[in-house]
């Protein structure tokens, strides 16, 4: 009878430590998924004279801005703006492109 009662406590035991694991499990992948979740995009924007030109990381839903990385701030009195704003819409470009390959 005692043996019976250990096995069963045991079993029980076992069943719990699965159902707990799990649940950490979830819960571990849950809180990773909003760092990781979402698309890279390229945007610019004008600010103090300047053209910034960034790679941002957006949810999925694109509303919520997840990261943000400048590539570069072209003044807007620069006579060679239209190359330089350019080449840096290239970078981002490829920046983006490797950083949404990088992504699980």
């Amino acid at each position: 009878m005692v043996l019976v009662r250990v096995v069963v406590l045991l079993a029980l035991a076992g069943v719990v430590f699965v159902v707990v694991s799990g649940l950490v499990r979830r819960l571990g992948s849950a809180r990773a998924l909003p760092g990781s979740a979402g698309r890279w995009q390229v945007a610019h924007f004008a600010q103090a004279g300047h053209t910034h030109v960034v790679v941002r990381k957006v949810s999925p839903d694109g509303v919520t801005l997840v990261d943000e990385h400048l590539i570069a701030a072209v003044p807007e009195q620069d006579p060679n703006y239209d190359a330089l704003f350019l080449e840096a819409m290239a970078q981002a470009r490829e920046r983006a492109a490797l950083y949404q390959s990088e992504e699980p």
